[in-house]
């Protein structure tokens, strides 16, 4: 293991973390060192993978490693950014104490930094579309000059399907179309789109609701939001208060069938 001025005050848990030998997953609270941990492993890598003498070039189908083949993958922006300061920091340190070919191979480390896949999820996924757009002859391909949606535009495309959905509801199902329209009279058209932007979001819970609804099939979304019209609660909180039912009552029919 090549030391770092980062390394050398690891914990023993955060050393045996910089084992490029090995698969791991590391589990720590906030402010704990994680982000430190992630760029001494990929300092580790790279020396693991460095070429033992000047020659990198010989002939070889395999091009020489580098920093570019490792893809590190980050929630934010904020955090790709606060990422790669600290991986220049370290690579600056190691070329200033190196000599010779170790030298020129971590300056050319350095300098590949700027195109190394370090980022957050969508922009990887991007970039590996832009790369391939052009492979793709299908008549609904993804142009590779595309951009990624800004959070504002987002956020107005739900409002308009939410409004969209609220519109031609009466259509579709009548009884929820109620339901909501009476949401909306009691809270106003704007907390009604967010409490449905906040189910966007939700999906996944919401789904899991839905299905154990349709299994016990006693109980239905359009009956519960009904139900909760003498109450004053939003559209979200209806929905937990249907899969707290739920629970109930699918823990008294396990408890029957026992």
């Amino acid at each position: 293991m090549i030391k770092t001025s980062a390394n050398t005050r690891f914990t023993t848990p955060q050393k045996h973390a910089l084992d490029s030998s090995r698969n791991l997953g590391v589990r720590a609270n906030a402010g704990s060192g994680k982000t430190s941990v992630l760029v001494d492993r990929i300092i580790q890598i790279l020396e693991q993978n460095r070429p033992a003498d000047d020659n990198e070039f010989t002939p070889d189908p395999m091009p020489a490693f580098s920093i570019e083949n490792i893809v590190s993958i980050t929630f934010t922006k904020k955090a790709a950014g606060e990422l790669k300061a600290r991986l220049m920091k370290l690579l600056q340190e190691l070329e200033l104490q190196s000599v010779g070919h170790v030298k020129k191979w971590w300056a050319k480390q350095i300098e590949k930094l700027e195109d190394a896949p370090i980022g957050t999820i969508d922009s990887f996924f991007g970039s590996i579309l832009r790369e391939y757009a052009l492979m793709d002859d299908s008549e609904d391909r993804i142009e590779p000059d595309f951009e990624l949606m800004d959070p504002y535009d987002a956020q107005e495309l739900q409002g308009i399907a939410v409004r969209s959905v609220l519109e031609s509801l009466d259509e579709i199902h009548p009884q929820l179309a109620a339901a909501l329209a009476w949401w909306k009279n009691l809270d106003g058209a704007d907390v009604l789109e967010e409490n449905l932007k906040k189910l966007l979001g939700n999906s996944a819970g919401v789904k899991a609701v839905l299905r154990r609804l349709k299994l016990l099939q006693k109980l239905t979304l359009t009956l519960l939001l009904l139900n909760c019209r003498g109450k004053r609660m939003n559209f979200y909180k209806c929905l937990m208060l249907c899969k707290q039912k739920v629970g109930r009552k699918e823990k008294k029919q396990q408890r029957s069938k026992d």
